[in-house]
């Protein structure tokens, strides 16, 4: 029997009728529930952890729908994240008490997280996840569905490190994942997650950026978006523009090429209310290292390898200079 945790049972139990949690105590472990679906599984014994394996806690998720789903003896804590289907660790000491206080939407931000390795997304199934939770469209390529997901698995969890380029921007601070909402110019917008960085500005300012991975709907005869399919978008918002709204939306089902080994992401500098010259010759003038004649050049990634911590690193920083820059132009545009 696990004694770290057995020795408190009791002080367990007061805590969680103290504060209205509702759970099923057993003689080996406790399950404490989250909106009527199993949430965290308290164990006092270490066979029940050590047993609790990838296809139980995705099976639990498949029945209940919930987001997250934990396990812990005390001294470690298995967190099931239902986006990704698959058990993560963190090894930090972290007691029932803490764990309960921290509100689930603000789980993903801890930074207990950590890459999916790509075996897991050989598998069908945990692609099927990401469609499932609005991140990849259905209606993208199936032979991109895979690629899209490993780039949301870096983009969630990869660690970004300073590339050291020459670039008009800087960023500062990582400041991980949040969960927020932005919009765009037509009103519409996603909620979800984001990866959140801290950027000094050529001017010595500094702002955040944030970048987000969502799937569109399809549309019929839509008053303002018409009749298309749906598609896996990438999204781009400065902070400090109205509504936090984005400034770059790029369609991946569009803006991908696969060359040789390699697919590249690119974008052609279309922009609303301007031609797209104009912010081609923006960017050319302040970030020339993205300027690739009649395209913006942002990331380059091999098709069966790893999105390495460089290439992630580069994309990050080619993404929010491109913004920067399209923002450059909107400014001297309505001049």
């Amino acid at each position: 029997m696990n004694k770290l945790l057995t020795n408190k049972k009791e002080e367990i139990i007061e805590y969680l009728n103290n504060n209205d949690w509702d759970y099923e105590a057993y003689e080996d472990f406790i399950l404490v529930y989250e909106s009527d679906f199993p949430y965290l599984l308290i164990d006092f014994d270490d066979k029940i952890y050590n047993e609790v394996d990838h296809q139980y806690i995705t099976g639990t998720h498949n029945a209940c729908e919930n987001s997250f789903f934990a396990v812990t003896d005390g001294k470690k804590t298995r967190v099931s994240y239902f986006a990704f289907g698959h058990d993560i660790h963190f090894s930090d000491v972290h007691s029932v008490e803490e764990f309960l206080n921290i509100p689930v939407e603000d789980l993903a931000a801890l930074n207990i997280f950590s890459r999916l390795h790509r075996k897991f997304l050989a598998d069908e199934a945990v692609v099927e996840q990401f469609i499932d939770y609005g991140i990849i469209s259905e209606q993208s390529k199936v032979e991109w569905q895979k690629r899209f997901a490993e780039f949301a698995n870096a983009l969630f969890y990869e660690k970004y490190e300073p590339t050291n380029r020459v670039l008009p921007i800087e960023i500062v601070e990582d400041l991980q994942l949040e969960y927020r909402s932005s919009k765009n110019a037509s009103g519409g917008g996603y909620e979800g997650l984001h990866r959140k960085f801290l950027v000094k500005l050529p001017n010595g300012d500094e702002t955040s950026f944030v970048i987000s991975l969502f799937a569109t709907g399809s549309t019929v005869s839509d008053t303002v978006y018409g009749t298309r399919k749906g598609q896996t978008q990438l999204n781009i918002a400065m902070l400090d523009q109205p509504n936090n709204a984005y400034n770059l939306q790029v369609n991946l089902d569009k803006f991908i090429d696969q060359i040789g080994d390699y697919y590249e992401i690119w974008h052609s500098g279309i922009r609303s209310r301007m031609k797209k010259e104009y912010v081609l010759n923006t960017v050319q003038e302040i970030a020339p290292i993205l300027f690739d004649g009649d395209r913006i050049k942002l990331a380059r990634f091999p098709l069966e390898g790893k999105i390495t911590r460089r290439t992630f690193s580069v994309f990050i920083e080619n993404l929010i200079t491109y913004s920067y820059c399209r923002k450059q132009a909107d400014i001297k545009y309505k001049k």
